[in-house]
């Protein structure tokens, strides 16, 4: 179709623009301005759209997350290549310290390399890729199981907001003990953990922040499956036989997050649940892990408790949390549709994936690739020229093939 041509030229356009290059390593930034380092999963996001039209290009930005990798294996949540910088600088909360010594994080994003890997192979057949990066990507997820798995329940724990990708999300206000915080007290308690790992040394055995979430572990789960099935293709029997056997593992222990309605997330020792309605609670049907009742039971919410002009917002809106125009409490996210799209498909609800589908190509269309929308207006909000928001081309690939 001519628009889905234009949309292409507009993802390519935009992600040669926040291209970046320091040396010999080649990235793609999110976003001008603050957002000019490497994250994690946005990165991963880049690498599977750069695969549509220039392998090497994802070559390159595949290179430069494995450049921060520690040697235990984890792979940070940011990568910063300026090696003069010192400090951090938030919008928030001023400059505090976030780079080691390495200028990376010690912090994750969610786990979803491992998926990524296996579509790039869907798609273009390369072995030599795929082999290319397949045991240094083994090997982080290796690094989450021995960890961030304190009690070896088959579950990753995140550590801290930034790890879950939904940084101010109401699904932290219970772990926090707060109601109703503002903008400023979100930054500051983000602040408060990363100052308290800095103090003990990074003992994340200790972490005060510890959740065990539905979506970064379902994330974790497929991509454990797809690495799987790159290990079965290159022939790596005895690799492939550790991840079945952790997935296998984890898929089983989602199942404990099961509770009503939907998949919910548990935090602390005491495993507190935390029965806030956001879209982390389809994310195991990404994963295929619910059973056929539980995957109606899902779809009722979503079609009863969901529904927004342009979905999905961030919480429902009869929460008293949401708010359409802040970050992550309310808003509509692309990446977050792209997962919600795919977990439907899945278990063959076509014309709910589809809606959000269009849904998604329209707010494109109407306000342009921004880092979220207002889910009631379509408003755009965050920043401008946002790069993951071109999964809207893995959307249209998949649709038409």
């Amino acid at each position: 179709m001519p628009q889905d041509l234009e949309i292409r030229k507009r993802c390519v356009a935009l992600l040669e623009k926040n291209s970046v290059k320091y040396g010999d390593v080649v990235y793609t930034r999110p976003s001008s301005g603050y957002y000019n380092f490497l994250w994690l999963w946005d990165s991963c996001f880049h690498t599977l759209i750069w695969s549509y039209f220039d392998i090497n290009r994802a070559l390159q930005e595949l290179e430069a997350i494995f450049c921060g990798q520690a040697p235990g294996g984890m792979l940070p949540h940011m990568i910063c290549f300026d090696k003069k910088k010192k400090l951090h600088r938030s919008p928030t909360v001023g400059e505090f310290k976030l780079w080691n010594d390495r200028g990376t994080s010690n912090l994750t994003q969610p786990p979803v390399l491992g998926f990524v890997l296996w579509r790039i192979y869907e798609n273009t057949k390369n072995v030599k890729f795929i082999e290319r990066f397949f045991d240094r990507t083994v090997e982080y997820y290796r690094a989450l199981k021995k960890e961030r798995d304190p009690d070896r329940d088959g579950l990753i724990s995140i550590i801290h907001p930034w790890e879950s990708g939904w940084d101010d999300s109401p699904r932290w206000d219970p772990v926090y003990g707060i109601k109703n915080p503002s903008k400023e007290d979100l930054a500051g308690r983000k602040l408060d953990l990363m100052n308290e790992y800095w103090a003990t040394n990074w003992n994340v055995a200790k972490a005060s922040f510890n959740v065990e979430s539905a979506d970064f572990n379902s994330i974790y789960l497929s991509s454990l499956r797809s690495l799987a099935k790159i290990a079965n293709v290159l022939n790596r029997k005895e690799e492939e036989e550790e991840l079945l056997k952790d997935a296998e593992k984890t898929a089983n222990a989602i199942q404990k997050l099961w509770h009503k309605d939907g998949y919910y997330d548990i935090f602390g020792r005491e495993e507190k649940r935390i029965e806030k309605k956001t879209p982390a609670i389809f994310f195991p049907m990404f994963a295929g892990v619910a059973n056929k009742d539980q995957a109606d039971t899902l779809i009722n919410v979503y079609r009863n408790e969901f529904f927004t002009k342009y979905p999905l917002p961030t919480i429902v809106p009869s929460d008293p949390t949401f708010d359409p125009d802040r970050y992550w409490r309310g808003t509509t996210w692309i990446n977050v549709n792209w997962f919600v799209i795919q977990s439907f498909e899945n278990y063959g609800f076509h014309n709910k994936a589809k809606n959000i589908f269009r849904k998604s190509y329209e707010l494109i269309e109407k306000s342009g690739f921004r880092e979220y929308y207002n889910p009631l207006t379509g408003k755009g909000l965050g920043a401008k020229d946002f790069c993951w928001d071109t999964l809207i081309l893995d959307l249209i690939k998949r649709k038409r093939s």
